[in-house]
């Protein structure tokens, strides 16, 4: 029976040779690289196969499932189109005609539009036809078969074609559309319009349109325009539009604009992001007028920013220029006072400690590595030394020995990795300062409103106060071996400096909300001399107020002592310092060597800060800018001082604040610099007046007039009353010269 079959078999592939190598029987699989052959599929074919089952679906009027059946097998159908080309046609027909009725009334509504005018009321309806029309364009062109075998419909071309025109020109005519449209609807023009646009672009080519219509509309046309459109605004347009909006707003043609309505169309612009320009030529200006002797003297500690967050024309003049201006509105602006105060709220003192000295201890684990390097010495010895009668005994000794060697090896490793002497560090505690500090800065400006329209003015003054609270640290030891993690906790005096120096912020707006809360208590400005000379009163007025040299004083014993102060170096070092003018402090250099910033102490108990701002090294002086104002000294004016004249010293020796000694002028020497700078002797007065640590940069008096800075004191066994004060000729010649 199998040989039958095989015969069978065999029968029927000689038979149909012809169709197994022609793609009938057996065709090539989809990997041809294989060599395999689709035997099954070619046989099925011959039964019937793929052709009938498309016929059988033809037949039952299956449209869709045939189309689906000829997708899923196309690649049948393409290498066999030819055989099956009725098949195909059939198909065709039948979805052709299932189409005809979409394509047919697709074309018929778009051609209702190809030769009428084409407006905003049927927009809706020519968009919806267009949808539709494309609908059935896009299923339609979908069908792959249409195209194999160059069936698709005339009707089919003619739509296509109709749609395309209609798009472009649609396209054309958008600029023109879009600028005759109400941009003011509650709906987007583009949203509305038939076709999608390139919205940049239609802006581009519609902005010349726009700006020819824009202006003219009402502010809140303008406005809902702007929000409707503004992303697709170029810069210029953006700023045209804003500009126009406030035209709009403020009714230009309609004559006055107070300025609380100007701030209010500014705020209301802000507030519906729109950006503009400048307000309408002519309408506010401001303008800085702070007293250039203030800047220059530097009365104005810390600069000053005035924020322009409202579109106002801005500059610095002069007062005449100012007045001068065509504005409707000016603001003068002018700085009185910026000065910053330091406050030391409290000092105290935090223990810590510092390594003073490093001990050598033995290292007990280093006498024990060395006696266990000499054990294992003596047992590689042995180890050595051992006899051998055998082989097996020459092994165990082999073995023995490697071992040894191995405990030598570890035990001088050991021994090489330790020290004799331990290294043990010896403590010692001390102290340091830190002060917890607040800085203030306080900045009094006084402003001018000049309303030109109705010819009034008012005058306004109000402050501006910045605090900040610091922690700072003073002698910290180098030797404290938590230096890092203790400097990390505190302030810093470059960080205070920062905050000093940074300006402090105005908001012009807030000067004119002032000036609208306080319009009724305006003047009118009668004549303008009148009002430059106010303008100049309150200029003149806050210098008075810098340069005056007066302070509250309390009766004393000494008056003198109301001149001298404490100078505290934020390194620890304590020296005293005595007032100049009312603002500077004179000193030695070596009192605040080192330092920019340093702490004062009045005889009144108050403290203050002061930055140093001169000094020399050679004839060693410094000068020392003073927050808190003082009684400055008389210096003696007579050259010549007589030997043996009564001099008293006021200063701090070892700390013991504001104390007096007293001797007599012993000598007046040219002596070297204290150091050792080289240049020309320095002129000094000798004198046997106690003069010790802490006495530095105090005055040296001949009565009530200082004739001499208190400077240093030959030192030694068995030497006293040898004292030099720094001529006060000299001194003179450090002051006169320029910062």
């Amino acid at each position: 029976m199998k040989k039958n079959y095989i015969n069978l078999f065999f029968i029927l592939a000689m038979a149909f040779a012809p169709y197994c190598f022609s793609g009938g029987l057996i065709s090539p699989s989809q990997n041809a690289n294989q060599g395999t052959f689709d035997l099954v599929g070619g046989i099925s074919d011959l039964f019937g196969g793929k052709p009938k089952k498309m016929r059988e679906l033809l037949e039952d009027d299956a449209i869709d499932s045939a189309l689906d059946y000829y997708n899923s097998e196309s690649e049948y159908f393409e290498k066999n189109q030819e055989k099956n080309i009725d098949l195909l046609l059939e198909l065709t027909e039948k979805i052709n005609a299932k189409y005809e009725h979409g394509i047919s009334n697709a074309l018929t509504k778009l051609k209702t539009y190809q030769n009428s005018d084409v407006t905003s009321e049927n927009w809706a309806e020519l968009k919806k036809d267009k949808d539709d029309a494309q609908s059935v364009i896009s299923n339609y062109s979908s069908i792959d078969i249409l195209d194999r075998v160059n069936a698709r419909s005339n009707d089919f071309i003619s739509l296509v074609s109709l749609n395309d025109e209609l798009k472009k020109e649609l396209e054309k005519n958008a600029v023109v559309a879009f600028t005759n449209y109400d941009w003011h609807s509650d709906k987007s023009f583009f949203l509305e319009y038939p076709v999608s646009l390139n919205e940049y672009d239609l802006f581009i080519n519609a902005e010349p349109e726009i700006k020819g219509k824009i202006c003219s509309k009402p502010s809140e046309k303008i406005a809902n325009f702007h929000q409707t459109y503004s992303s697709y605004f170029s810069p210029e347009l953006s700023t045209y539009i804003g500009d126009c909006y406030v035209k709009s707003s403020l009714n230009v043609a309609g004559g006055k604009v107070d300025l609380s309505k100007l701030l209010e169309v500014v705020k209301n612009a802000k507030e519906l992001g729109i950006n503009f320009d400048k307000l309408p030529s002519g309408r506010v200006s401001f303008i800085e007028v702070t007293s250039k002797t203030l800047l220059n003297e530097g009365a104005i500690e810390f600069p000053v920013d005035v924020k322009v967050d409202v579109p106002f024309n801005v500059a610095k003049a002069e007062i005449d220029d100012a007045l001068n201006d065509s504005s409707d509105y000016l603001v003068i602006f002018d700085v009185a006072n910026a000065s910053i105060k330091r406050r030391v709220q409290k000092r105290e003192e935090v223990e810590s400690r510092i390594v003073s000295r490093i001990d050598k201890v033995p290292n007990p684990e280093y006498e024990s590595a060395r006696l266990r390097v000499y054990q294992t010495q003596n047992e590689k010895n042995r180890a050595d030394s051992m006899y051998a009668a055998n082989t097996a005994q020459a092994i165990a000794k082999l073995a023995t020995q490697i071992a040894a060697a191995a405990n030598l090896d570890a035990a001088t490793k050991t021994f090489n990795s330790l020290q004799s002497y331990n290294e043990i560090p010896v403590y010692e505690p001390y102290k340091y300062a830190v002060s917890d500090m607040v800085v203030n800065k306080v900045m009094t400006v006084n402003y001018y409103v000049i309303n030109k329209l109705d010819e009034k003015y008012y005058k306004g003054t109000f402050d501006i106060a910045e605090n900040r609270s610091f922690n700072i640290a003073y002698n910290i030891s180098q030797k404290d071996e938590n230096r890092s993690s203790l400097l990390s906790r505190f302030d810093t005096e470059e960080s205070i400096s920062r905050f000093e120096k940074n300006s402090v912020s105005i908001n012009l707006s807030s000067i004119i909300e002032d000036y609208i809360k306080n319009q009724n208590s305006s003047k009118p400005i009668g004549n303008i001399e009148e009002l430059r000379a106010e303008m100049l009163s309150d200029k003149n007025k806050a210098l008075t107020a810098y340069k005056d040299k007066k302070f509250d004083s309390r009766p004393l014993n000494d008056p003198r002592f109301d001149s001298v102060v404490v100078v505290l170096n934020p390194k620890g070092s304590l020296g005293t310092g005595f007032y100049v003018s009312p603002d500077l402090v004179m000193t030695n250099y070596h009192v605040i060597e080192g330092a920019k910033f340093v702490e004062l102490k009045l005889y009144n108990g108050s403290e203050t800060f002061g930055k140093v701002v001169k000094s020399d090294v050679r004839l060693d002086l410094a000068l020392i800018k003073v927050e808190a104002r003082g009684k400055p000294v008389e210096f003696y004016s007579s050259k010549k001082i007589n030997l043996g004249t009564t001099v008293e010293a006021i200063g701090h020796p070892k700390g013991l604040e504001f104390t007096v000694t007293r001797g007599v002028v012993s000598a007046l020497r040219k002596r070297p610099s204290l150091f050792q700078t080289g240049g020309k002797d320095i002129l000094f007065i000798q004198t046997d007046a106690a003069i010790n640590p802490g006495n530095s940069g105090g005055p040296l008096f001949l009565g009530d007039k200082v004739i001499g800075v208190n400077d240093q004191k030959a030192s030694g066994v068995g030497i006293e009353g040898l004292g030099f004060a720094i001529h006060f000729s000299v001194v003179h010649e450090f002051m006169e010269e320029s910062f």
